[in-house]
């Protein structure tokens, strides 16, 4: 959404030509050594693009307010991805106690999970509509649209 906002408020901001520099920059120098290599390839701080989001999206919100929340929320998912402490130790349970390691099926876990994906199949709409709107594919847009207001009464949530 950070770079869809550049396109569609027609507006590249100096953070986003830092974001693009930093993207197509190689991870190695000419020496071709990972190791010797010299090339610092530099990242953009998170913490700046959820502010410029936040900037951008909470018109009637508490920007700060909305920073955090966006972080807390990833930090609790990278757990997951990146294996913290306390998501691992999410995978601990059952009768006989042990972890989890192929899989939580049969655990309390499944039904969180099966009601998690719907939240990211509406996300997936939503960031494909904006890009839609952001590269003038108006006809997709409409279809996204639409197929969106089904999957929303389908699981019978309506937003406006």
């Amino acid at each position: 959404m950070f770079l869809v906002y550049a396109v569609a408020n027609d507006k590249i901001t100096e953070l986003h030509q830092r974001f693009l520099d930093a993207f197509w920059e190689e991870e190695i120098d000419a020496s071709g050594n990972i190791v010797d290599s010299e090339q610092k390839r530099p990242m953009i701080p998170r913490k700046k693009i959820r502010a410029y989001l936040a900037n951008v999206e909470g018109v009637e919100l508490d920007p700060s307010r909305s920073v955090e929340v966006t972080r807390s929320i990833s930090k609790a998912y990278s757990g997951f991805v990146h294996g913290a402490s306390p998501q691992i130790m999410d995978m601990y349970g059952g009768n006989p106690p042990r972890f989890h390691i192929t899989g939580m099926l049969g655990t309390q876990r499944m039904q969180e999970q099966t009601e998690d994906l719907w939240n990211y199949m509406y996300r997936t709409f939503i960031s494909h509509i904006a890009v839609g709107k952001a590269i003038g594919a108006a006809e997709h847009v409409e279809i996204l649209i639409q197929k969106k207001l089904q999957f929303e009464e389908n699981a019978g949530k309506f937003y406006e």
